[in-house]
């Protein structure tokens, strides 16, 4: 019930060695047979709940290399 209510499409993002993987990855296959717009990306990042923008050396906003290559 819960899933039908969203009409928003979701980028589930996962990190590869994170043992929460499983449950991100499992979030968007029921978003997916719910016939909703999902998808799924993951990436090697060392550090949990890394950011898509980072601060650079000057203090502006920096687009990180997982914002790149998010889909």
């Amino acid at each position: 019930e819960r899933i039908r209510r969203i009409n928003t499409p979701i980028l589930h993002i996962g990190r590869d060695h994170d043992h929460l993987q499983g449950i991100f990855k499992l979030a968007h296959e029921w978003m997916v047979e719910a016939g909703k717009d999902s998808t799924w990306a993951s990436f090697d990042h060392p550090a949990h709940g890394y950011p898509f923008i980072e601060r650079g050396a000057d203090g502006f906003a920096l687009a990180g290399a997982a914002f790149h290559e998010a889909p």
